[in-house]
């Protein structure tokens, strides 16, 4: 698909967005610290349950600022990237950078049991994609702290849309 995107553009008015969101209190280091703790032991669902959203939020604003197309076009193209086999294929790419913190973050929504099934993904396709949302949620929470984590998934989701 040809388009219009400035990598360098792109990347300064999200993270200019991104910058602007506050999910934590980074002016107060003690209760920052404090929150990613309880962000940390949060239901690894409910990780994925935010991660998702936010994960939606980004395809659909990378979408907004760099095509210029009707919305069923652009509905389209935001629900190949945020399907689970290609947040599974995220996820993997991910998965060995990860630190020890993110994770058991992903480990945990990885193997955790949710009460849906995947339509149209394969089991594991579902669990991994899970386990990203998760572990995509947890950064979005810390947003300070892992904003240049968000990038690099904000990366990946250009190179998908291609």
């Amino acid at each position: 698909m040809n388009n219009n995107y400035s990598k360098n553009l792109n990347e300064q008015q999200v993270l200019a967005k991104i910058s602007s969101l506050q999910f934590s209190n980074e002016h107060n280091a003690d209760v920052a610290k404090e929150e990613l703790s309880q962000f940390k032991q949060k239901n690894p669902l409910s990780l994925a349950f935010f991660g998702d959203a936010f994960f939606s939020y980004s395809v659909r604003n990378f979408l907004f600022v760099n095509f210029d197309y009707k919305p069923n076009v652009l509905n389209k193209l935001a629900s190949s990237v945020e399907c689970a086999p290609k947040q599974a294929e995220f996820a993997q790419k991910l998965l060995p950078t990860l630190n020890e913190e993110e994770k058991d973050i992903f480990m945990r929504a990885r193997n955790a049991h949710p009460n849906n099934k995947a339509k149209h993904a394969s089991y594991e396709e579902y669990h991994l994609a899970t386990a990203f949302e998760a572990v995509y949620g947890f950064w979005a929470l810390n947003l300070p702290k892992y904003k240049h984590r968000i990038m690099e998934v904000y990366n990946m989701i250009a190179e998908a849309i291609k």
